[in-house]
């Protein structure tokens, strides 16, 4: 081992310039041999995913699938369709099967197999609360005959009662089923 205690401060700058020298020529032979073609490949320096690089694989080996797709962001996912259906006072039925504004939420159900939809009735706060309570169930149970009709199995068709089924806003407002999407 050698003793580097005994150096001057002379010796150190000199011992510190060709180390500096060395690293400058170690890189600029780098450089050289990385602007020939000799230098590492770029597709494999790094253990990061490239999309939509094709890889060839080695010769006699078995096939290798594509990689899958990139996941979507949250911005460039739509949003899931949903409608409001409304009905009279006292009245459970409100629309034909082929009602325009559940159309958008049968063609997404009928797109996506595992995909269910949730039902909740509500009514108005005018008349007897049981009786109500009934109704807003009827009127979900309204739009389920729809939807099955439509042909959305009836495992798919969930009836939820709302918290409060006691509907917001106006009394026309508030007779109303909800009608949501579960993916």
């Amino acid at each position: 081992m050698i003793d580097t205690s005994t150096r001057t401060p002379e010796q150190w700058r000199a011992w510190s310039t060709a180390h500096q020298l060395v690293a400058l020529l170690l890189a600029i032979v780098l450089v050289l041999l990385w602007l020939s073609g000799h230098g590492p490949d770029s597709t494999q320096c790094c253990d990061a995913p490239t999309a939509g690089v094709p890889v060839a694989a080695p010769v006699g080996s078995a096939p290798v699938a594509a990689p899958a797709p990139a996941p979507q962001t949250p911005a460039a996912i739509a949003p899931l369709p949903s409608a409001r259906i409304f009905f009279a006072v006292d009245k459970s039925v409100a629309f034909t099967p082929d009602s325009d504004s559940l159309n958008p939420v049968i063609a997404y159900l009928k797109d996506h197999g595992g995909a269910t939809v949730v039902l909740s009735g509500y009514h108005d706060p005018s008349g007897d609360p049981v009786r109500n309570a009934t109704l807003a169930r009827k009127r979900a149970n309204s739009v389920r005959f729809a939807l099955s009709a439509a042909g959305i199995g009836d495992a798919r068709i969930v009836l939820e009662k709302p918290r409060d089924a006691t509907g917001s806003g106006s009394s026309a407002a508030a007779r109303r089923v909800d009608v949501s999407i579960q993916p």
